[in-house]
């Protein structure tokens, strides 16, 4: 029994001990599986992964966050954070997150762990060696990783959010950029083969390629790329990993929320089966309304659907994105219940029931407040202000039993075999893609067959024979000629695979053909001169000329006409020649010839007239007439010859039964050979000359529906539109707009303009026809030099004419952050987007649209020039803490004294930022900042740096690190003339960058943003400090009005023009004349002092003397008088001196170490009762403006009051009474709270009831027994 009783205990201690350890709590099967997978040879983890996460569901679902171990207020680490076993999300509710988000961004360099370190970039080895570890670290803590994609535009070498380019197309194969985007793939494979465990095991990552595409933001969206191109990049990316990689992907599909539940908006640019393992979509919440049962049921939808989806697939469905915002939660004024409601409307929807069925829900990164926080912090460091307000409902979230977060999960070495399908055979088109345009002939056509074996392509011409395809590098090839009747036109071309004579599949993609030109029929002469009639020659001379026709080498084969006995002095010395070999050309078609003629130089500097007629009418002449002296020259049998590109267009005849040429020359010597090559019968297509006022008039789409819908990508509810011969202004077309508003509230269509300028516009208009339509409203939106202008045009009765909107009814778009904007003269030279938004009640409409194009108005506004800076200076903006903290937020900061007080970490990065604004204006953003410790830190141990973010990928710009001065202001200045975008800076701020230990204040007086460092002075001007009255304290101002004190009324320039002064008969002190409270002294000016003398410079109430050896060997230097006596005279009542603080920088701006030697201050003292050099002393004040240290006056002239006092470093001084008290109660400090230790605190609560419930029970069965 005894035994029994130990086993009991031992039981329960041990079940006591295991529902303390967090795990994921998800059954495996035990059973073996067959997996349907993108990659059948996919490494052992990686299969299981894919099996657990298709056996999570129903009743749990994995939580993650995006940068979870590298990003977060609450985290304090130094640096990259390059493998960190720390997370804003285990900081608030004790677990990391299931699944860490990372981004090729990191890879790239653009974030943590690969960003630049203090401005220093890392290696592409160093960045991935920093991905590998933090991965590594995140795979050991028990999460699962994912990976998703930025990468920058690869033709342009923008952003990624930069469309221009045909990004796709180019880096697919054959096109330009297709290298470039190879080697940025081999990025990814070396990071999956480092990516591996303690054995060697490859660790998955959950690749997300080309995500969002259904929006038009990146480079891949809907309106920069084709449904078909987009599927050809996804299948040759993921061909390329699998091929390349360490079988450890696993491939997420993840396009944008549109409308809930639409199945075919989804699947439309969807790779195949073969190439997708989890089926995701991106959803985030809206700020103004977060939480509405109208984005939680579309949630529930589009999940329902994914799982659905994924079941009848084989596949695993996931929420790959979503958050409170597109921009994150509010730092307060959420909706308090927002986790557990969206929780609960995955897990437990009434109508969506298979939403439950979706593996894990990931949040976005919190880089900070105020556009990038998605998960809310418990504020550990006590240096947040407090735990953010969504902190208890996101500890609800994380305490359900339904969420998952990381731990010790049974994923991986279960022993468990799983067996994966083989892929069948699949053809498809890499390029042209379905639907595209064709410019440039011939065409480049390519597939591609994966998984076949004795596999054959075929391509077909709509009404043309079957033509082989030839194998070459993993791709079949041909060069396709387009009939020139087709040119203008779509064309259907037909793909068939084979394998061992059998059909096993066909394709036929639509290509529509614009192309300038189309060759009819081309003469090369590359092996004969077939095709060619010598019809000889025509001269007025009366002797014969002679006319031979050979082939020649030259150029890879030409015809070579040899004249025998032409007179130079002919006038008309025509070579005619005949085009036979016509009959299977469509002469009917040619509407242009064109050759390469080499004329010899010894021919002279003449002209030549090239003729071209059409028999049976042989008295029509086309012709082309060039100076050879204008042509080039080339090279041909060592001989120089002219070489002159002709082109004779031809008009539209009824009849054509040849073609005929002449070469006319006039007075030529033609003593040597002339050549001809490359005859090309030619069908031109007349272009449209392109007008940048028109936006739209529906004639360039060929009368193809389709071609109209890939113009213009889709945001929000459904909207159809197609091409209408009956609804229009003129032409053959107009536009029908057919919409349906449901559960997103609007439904738009945007067209790209490429960055048109409207210079002359002064607003849009359109042919318009609609029947009544209440409660709803268009909206016409224009991106207009990067800000997104929009107005709205009444619906509510019937209305068939023209619609003018001038630019000046057109205001910004509720989301942008540039509210002030105006479309003025420089904006409108860069027109990008115009799209078409339906708004208002739901339900479903039409209306017709025509002739959409940029006009100049009658009777309305002109767009205003740019505010020239002639008119005036630009006001100065100044953010001054007196009274608030001006909108900045980040770190934990107080205001204090007329400053923001932030408190730092001089182990890490520190960052205090507000929103941005248009700073078109504006040239410099400066800083006025101040490190405070209580003990002496090492200098350089903390630096600043003024940074903005512009644009809609929020690109970063910094000043440039500066160090901060301990006791000392210093001014941090960032030049912003070399920024692009700054009409759209997304937020403008400070990081403190630290290099030691510990934490510490930083002061920041003011920041000033202004257009010329001369405004500063304006920026900055204080009010006017009284001067001091008899008693030495100044006069009060009139009902306790408080003076400010904000820096320096006036800088004084010091070089060698400025005029010194003797000081009291000693040649020593060289006295400043002018007067003032800031001084720069010139390097030039230093160099000329003696360095044996003193140079003495003076505010009006305080003299300063600075030796010349202390100035000289550090550039320019600036000095600053600065008066605190506003402050000062709170806390002391026996001053009896103006207090100052003064700054001595060099030109980097770092403070300039006294080394030795001493500065000399003459301050004036109070008067009014007699008093001796015992009784006052100079007090050294600290940041906190208590005592530090009193210093003995050297010298005190009773007649005029002057103090005379040596520092050997600058603070804070003044005069202060020795009988006078100190206010005690203004340097108390404050306690501190202690960490909330709750959860513990109920952990060790349980533990004692359970230890004490099971000694009950060994009790009752002891007394049982006995």
């Amino acid at each position: 029994m005894k035994n029994m009783m130990k086993y009991l205990a031992s039981i329960m201690v041990a079940l006591i001990i295991l529902t303390m350890v967090p795990t994921m709590n998800i059954a495996v099967s035990a059973q073996e599986e067959t997996l349907y997978m993108s990659n059948p040879n996919a490494s052992l983890y990686t299969k299981e992964l894919f099996a657990y996460l298709k056996g999570v569901g129903s009743d749990q679902i994995l939580f993650g966050q995006q940068h979870a171990s590298d990003e977060g207020l609450t985290l304090t680490e130094a640096g990259n954070r390059v493998g960190s076993t720390t997370s804003e999300v285990e900081n608030a509710v004790g677990s990391h997150p299931a699944v860490f988000g990372w981004d090729t961004n990191s890879l790239d360099g653009r974030e943590r762990p690969g960003n630049a370190i203090d401005d220093v970039s890392l290696t592409q080895s160093e960045r991935i060696e920093n991905l590998v570890t933090s991965m590594k670290t995140a795979h050991a803590l028990g999460g699962i990783i994912t990976l998703s994609m930025h990468p920058n535009n690869f033709v342009t070498g923008g952003s990624y959010g930069d469309t221009e380019g045909d990004v796709v197309k180019a880096i697919l194969p054959g096109g330009q950029a297709h290298t470039a985007f190879n080697a940025w793939l081999d990025q990814l494979v070396a990071l999956s083969h480092q990516v591996v465990d303690q054995n060697g095991e490859a660790i998955p990552i959950i690749f997300r390629p080309f995500h969002e595409q259904t929006g038009s933001w990146f480079w891949w969206g809907e309106s920069s790329t084709t449904p078909e191109a987009y599927q050809a990049i996804f299948r040759y990316t993921v061909e390329y990993l699998h091929a390349h990689g360490n079988n450890n992907f696993l491939i997420g599909y993840s396009p944008g929320a549109g409308p809930s539940g639409d199945k075919a908006r989804y699947f439309k640019t969807y790779p195949g089966d073969d190439y997708v393992d989890i089926l995701g979509i991106d959803s985030y919440d809206n700020k103004e309304n977060a939480g509405s049962k109208a984005w939680i049921d579309s949630v529930a939808e589009d999940l329902d659907m994914l799982a659905k989806g994924a079941k009848g697939r084989g596949k695993v469905s996931a929420f790959t994105e979503f958050g409170y915002s597109a921009t994150g939660m509010n730092q307060s004024g959420n909706n308090l219940s927002w986790w557990t409601d969206v929780l609960d409307g995955i897990m437990n929807h009434e109508t969506f029931t298979e939403a439950s069925e979706t593996s894990y829900m990931l949040t976005w990164a919190n880089f900070g407040f105020p556009n990038n926080m998605y998960v809310p912090y418990r504020d550990i460091n006590d240096d947040l202000g407090g735990d953010h307000e969504l902190l208890a409902d996101f500890q609800a979230f994380h305490d359900d039993q339904r969420t998952v977060f990381a731990a010790s999960a049974e994923i991986f070495n279960q022993g468990l075999s799983y067996q994966t399908i083989e892929h069948e055979p699949l053809m498809y088109v890499v390029s042209p893609t379905e639907g595209q345009t064709i410019t440039e002939a011939p065409v480049r056509l390519r597939a591609r067959v994966v998984n076949g074996s004795t596999e054959r392509v075929t391509y077909q011409i709509e009404g043309g024979a079957e033509q082989e395809m030839l194998a070459k590098e993993g791709y079949y090839l041909a060069d396709w000629q387009p009939d020139a009747n087709d040119n203008g036109a779509g064309v259907d071309v037909t793909y068939r695979y084979y394998e061992q004579g059998d059909l096993v599949t066909e394709q036929t993609h639509r290509y529509y053909l614009a192309l300038d030109e189309v060759a009819v029929k081309m003469f090369t002469f590359d092996e004969n001169i077939q095709g060619i009639k010598n019809n000889g020659t025509y001269s007025a001379q009366e002797t014969e000329v002679t006319l031979d026709l050979s082939h020649h080498p030259f150029n890879g084969g030409a015809l070579e006409l040899i004249v025998g006995n032409m007179d130079e002095s002919q006038w008309w010395q025509e070579l005619k020649l005949e085009l036979t070999d016509l009959e299977a050309a469509d002469l009917m078609a040619v509407n242009s010839v064109s050759y390469d003629v080499y004329v010899p130089v010894s021919a002279g500097e003449k002209q030549l007239s090239n003729i071209v007629m059409l028999p049976p009418d042989w008295e029509t002449k086309y012709e082309q007439t060039i100076e050879l002296a204008d042509q080039p020259v080339v090279t041909i049998d060592a001989k120089a010859y002219y070489h002159a590109e002709v082109k004779v267009n031809l008009p539209t005849t009824t009849v054509r039964e040849g073609l005929a040429i002449s070469l006319v020359g006039k007075q030529m010597q033609m003593n040597e050979p002339i050549y001809i090559d490359n005859i090309r019968l030619l069908n031109q297509m007349e272009k449209e000359t392109v007008d940048p006022w028109v936006i739209d008039t529906f004639e360039s789409y060929l009368g193809e529906d389709a071609l109209l819908d890939r113009a213009y990508s889709s945001n929000g509810d459904p909207i159809q539109l197609a091409l209408s011969e009956s609804e229009k202004v003129e032409g053959s077309y107009g536009l029908k707009y057919e919409y349906m508003l449901g559960a997103q509230g609007y439904a738009g269509r945007q067209k790209s303009l490429a960055g048109v300028d409207w210079t002359g516009a002064n607003g849009i208009e359109f042919y318009l026809k609609h029947p009544p339509q209440v409660d709803r409203h268009l909206t016409v939106q224009i991106q207009i030099g990067g800000v997104s202008f929009e107005t709205n045009v009444d619906l509510d009765e019937t209305f068939d004419g023209t619609v003018s909107l001038p630019f000046s009814a057109f205001k910004p778009a509720h989301w942008e952050t540039n509210q002030a904007a105006i479309i003025d003269q420089d904006r409108i030279q860069r027109v990008t987007q115009f799209a078409l938004y339906m708004g208002g009640e739901q339900g479903e409409g039409k209306l017709h649209f025509d002739d959409f194009r940029a006009a100049e108005l009658e009777g309305e506004a002109d767009v205003p020039m740019v505010e020239a800076p002639s008119e005036g200076p630009v006001k100065p903006i100044v953010y001054r803490f007196d009274e608030s903290d001006e909108g900045f937020s980040g770190a934990d900061f107080t205001l204090n004294e007329g400053a923001l007080v932030v408190n730092v970490d001089l182990a890490g990065k520190t960052e205090v930022k507000r929103s941005g604004m248009d700073l078109t204006k504006y040239n410099y953003l400066v800083g006025r900042v101040k490190l405070v410790a209580d003990t002496t830190l090492p200098q350089n141990i903390l630096q600043g740096k003024l940074f903005v973010k512009t644009g809609d990928d929020w690109t970063w710009h910094d000043s440039g690190a500066t160090a901060l001065v301990q006791d000392g202001y210093v001014d941090v200045v960032f030049d912003l003339t070399s920024i692009n975008q700054k009409d759209t800076v997304r937020e403008l701020g400070f990081e403190f960058s630290g290099s030691g230990e510990g934490v510490a204040e930083v002061m920041i007086d003011q920041v000033s943003i202004v257009e010329s460092l001369e405004d500063l002075e304006e920026a900055e001007v204080p009010e006017e400090t009284p001067e001091p009255d008899q008693n030495g304290q100044g006069n009060e101002k009139e009902d306790n009005e408080e003076s400010t004190e904000e820096g320096p009324e006036s800088i004084i320039q010091v070089d060698e023009s400025t005029t010194l002064i003797n000081k009291e008969a000693t040649t020593q002190v060289l006295a400043v004349e002018e007067v003032g409270s800031a001084f720069v002294f010139t390097e030039a000016f230093l160099n000329a002092q003696d360095k044996a003398h003193w140079i003495e410079v003076t505010d009006g109430s305080i003299d300063v003397r600075l030796p010349v050896r202390l100035l000289t060997g550090h550039g320019e230097v600036t000095f600053i008088i600065d008066d605190i006596t506003a402050r000062v005279k709170e806390k002391y009542d026996n001053w009896l001196s103006r207090f100052y603080d003064f700054h001595l920088t060099d030109g980097d701006g770092a403070v300039i170490d006294f080394d030795g030697e001493r500065v000399g201050l003459v301050f004036r003292a109070n008067q009014a009762e007699e008093i001796d050099i015992d009784d006052l002393v100079v007090a050294y004040l600290d940041d906190h403006l208590a005592i530090a240290e009193t210093l003995t006056a050297l010298d005190y002239d009773e007649t005029n009051g002057h103090v005379y006092v040596e520092v050997n470093h600058f603070s804070s001084y003044g005069v202060l009474g020795v009988t006078g008290e100190v206010d005690e109660e203004r340097d108390q400090v404050t306690g501190q709270q202690l960490p909330d230790t709750a959860s513990m605190t109920y952990q060790l609560l349980w533990v004692g009831i359970s230890l004490l419930t099971v000694g009950a029970l060994l009790f009752i069965i002891r007394k049982r027994l006995e």
